[in-house]
């Protein structure tokens, strides 16, 4: 037996990975990127669009976290200080 095999219907790709290819969460992950992949041919936009919602996002967790950070840096006392 082969380690992948694809096979091709009129409506499906069905893909087989042998087990001992790899393990459980290397095989989540890589099923995960498949997911993400597909997700991504299904929205139409563009880099600027893209751009904006990912400083969109950083922006919105900076101040979910600034806090906690900011606290944690100002109270960290360096090994030997």
């Amino acid at each position: 037996m082969t380690a992948i095999t694809v096979e091709t219907t009129d409506q499906k790709y069905l893909i087989s990975i042998d087990r001992s290819l790899m393990d459980k969460p290397s095989f989540y992950a890589f099923f995960e990127r498949l997911r993400l992949e597909a997700l991504a041919h299904q929205i139409e936009t563009n880099e600027t669009d893209l751009m904006a919602l990912s400083e969109e996002i950083k922006a919105n967790w900076w101040a979910k976290n600034q806090a906690k950070i900011t606290s944690q840096i100002a109270s960290y006392n360096p090994p030997g200080s």
